[in-house]
């Protein structure tokens, strides 16, 4: 997931991929389709890259499922910044 969140630096972090990301994210979502974590990340990765109504489907996707017990303040706080991306960029 953080192949598309660290900048590439020649010789000292030579493997950010967007594409290994993108990847990446699709095999955590075909785990786990309601991981809230895991569709925000494709949404904003989505949104990074210019696919507006991908990523728009899967920050829906990060609002509309339900929080896991185990990590509601984290999920809450997913939940959050994936409505204020939907309020701000669409």
């Amino acid at each position: 997931m953080l192949h598309y969140q660290v900048p590439y630096i020649p010789f000292i972090v030579p493997w950010p991929d967007e594409d290994e990301a993108e990847k990446n994210l699709k095999i955590s979502l075909q785990k786990n389709p309601k991981h809230i974590d895991s569709n925000f990340q494709l949404g904003e990765f989505y949104l990074e890259e210019g696919k507006k109504e991908l990523a728009k489907q899967y920050l829906k996707y990060a609002v509309d499922y339900p929080v896991d017990s185990n990590y509601i303040i984290e999920h809450l706080d997913t939940k959050a910044d994936a409505i204020k991306y939907l309020k701000e960029k669409f």
